[in-house]
């Protein structure tokens, strides 16, 4: 028999894993190396303050779960973003404001 320590220590570091019900959708930002250097840390920023929570929550409504990544692996696109399994690459600012909008409205 595995422990529940051991189940809940590889749960949680798998980004693809989660122990708690994500909302309606997910928006993920990427603040690898090289996202972080072309701007990752500051879209996932501006998600944090569009939707004021952080990283790892859920909007009080249920509608959006906002989670960092340390890779998506298409470094040479970065920086990038996810909505519900679609990538964006060379994101920005208003790309992600587009994404809440879009997520938002469905």
């Amino acid at each position: 028999m595995v422990p529940e320590s051991e189940v809940y220590g590889a749960a949680t570091s798998y980004t693809e894993l989660r122990v708690l019900e994500p909302g309606k959708h997910v928006l993920r930002v990427c603040t690898g190396l090289s996202c972080s250097v072309n701007g990752g840390d500051e879209l996932a920023a501006t998600v944090a303050d569009d939707l004021q929570i952080p990283p790892g929550e859920t909007t009080p409504d249920g509608s959006i779960t906002f989670e960092e990544s340390p890779c998506f692996y298409i470094c040479a696109l970065g920086p990038t973003v996810e909505l519900d399994g679609k990538w964006t690459g060379r994101a920005t600012k208003e790309t992600i404001r587009d994404l809440i909008s879009k997520a938002r409205g469905s």
